[in-house]
């Protein structure tokens, strides 16, 4: 975040920082994993740093079973969409300009289409009903499908459209400014496994359904977002404002980039010791294991970079940190300034090749 605060400034541009309902949430619904904060106390910090509407606040998967307690405790579809409402209400009184309303998850399995689209148009009402009675412009994002390696069908997606849009002309909401649509990206472990993994991968049957898909949504008036779009080389990213697409998300990349530069530097600094202690903290955590692949081949430290970021908040990390820093200080290293660049270094790479256009960055 400090990152983004910092080339907010620099570049006088605006960014786009999104959270999800498991990294940020409502104080209500006990908050998330990155530094513990609520949403509350999220909005305090960014709006104290960032210059007026030069870092704008983002919801990402906003949704029934979205949030990590409706997955642990098992809640009825009653209760998830209570606490997805709960959630949407605390991101509108905290000043969000953007958010995600995301239906493709419920425990039993992918929704079908009618009950996913039923529980979009709960939302989506809902919430443009609280923006309109608090007089805020808010800026929606639509999705009902579960990611993929591929591009979505351009029917399904056609689908969605032409219901939502109808909804609202019906109910005189405003139109979603994005939809969510595969566009080919999917992560696991540290690389993008989906179609649009490489450039010699991106044939021309590929780019032909995704300038369909494009053209569809520019007809409809909607801006096309695809999400998962971490790891992808400089020469695919360039692709994406050629072929038109018009926004796109990226989350562990970052979070990893921290990782792996805190694992360099340690072990630069001779702090062997504490990086063991902090590949063993990160593998405990466990949260590696949705990220895996099938058939991985992942050692101990792949992993351990796979799920760094979950536990910075931890008092466990934090201690780590503080002693590393005062052992590297000692020796005239910053650490926090070198994590700083490494984060920095991949954000600007995104910025330069997607021509600074359409880039959200996640929390």
């Amino acid at each position: 975040m400090d990152v983004l605060c910092g080339l907010s400034h620099k570049e006088d541009k605006p960014l786009v920082l999104i959270a999800s309902r498991r990294q940020i949430d409502a104080g209500v619904l006990g908050g998330g994993y990155v530094n513990g904060w609520s949403t509350e106390e999220f909005q305090d910090y960014v709006r104290a740093r960032a210059r007026p509407g030069r870092l704008l606040l983002a919801r990402d998967h906003g949704g029934p079973w979205q949030g990590a307690p409706e997955r642990e405790n098992g809640l009825s579809a009653e209760q998830a969409m209570e606490a997805a409402r709960r959630s949407f209400r605390t991101d509108i009184e905290s000043g969000f300009e953007m958010i995600h309303i995301d239906t493709s998850v419920d425990p039993k399995g992918p929704p079908a289409p009618d009950v996913a689209l039923s529980r979009l148009f709960e939302l989506y009402g809902y919430c443009c009903e609280l923006a309109l009675s608090q007089g805020r412009d808010i800026v929606f994002e639509v999705g009902t499908e579960e990611q993929s390696h591929d591009v979505s069908e351009l029917e399904q997606t056609r689908w969605l459209l032409e219901r939502l849009l109808e909804f609202c002309r019906a109910n005189r909401f405003p139109p979603p400014s994005f939809v969510v649509a595969q566009t080919g990206a999917k992560v696991m472990e540290l690389t993008n496994v989906g179609v649009m993994r490489s450039l010699s991968a991106v044939d021309r049957d590929y780019l032909r359904k995704l300038e369909v898909l494009v053209a569809m949504c520019n007809r409809q008036g909607v801006y096309l977002k695809g999400h998962n779009a971490d790891y992808l080389s400089d020469e695919v990213l360039a692709l994406h404002p050629r072929v038109g697409i018009h926004a796109i998300n990226v989350a562990p990349e970052f979070g990893v980039a921290e990782t792996r530069a805190f694992l360099r530097i340690l072990r630069k600094g001779g702090l062997d010791g504490l990086a063991d202690r902090f590949i063993q903290l990160s593998l405990s955590s466990l949260k590696w294991k949705k990220w895996m692949l099938p058939e991985t081949t992942a050692d101990d430290t792949t992993r351990a970079t796979i799920a760094g970021h979950y536990v910075f908040s931890t008092p466990e990390f934090q201690a780590l940190k503080a002693t590393a820093a005062e052992a590297l200080s000692r020796r005239g290293v910053n650490l926090d300034a070198l994590l700083r660049q490494a984060i920095q270094t991949q954000v600007v790479r995104y910025m330069t090749h997607l021509n600074y256009g359409g880039v959200a960055l996640a929390a």
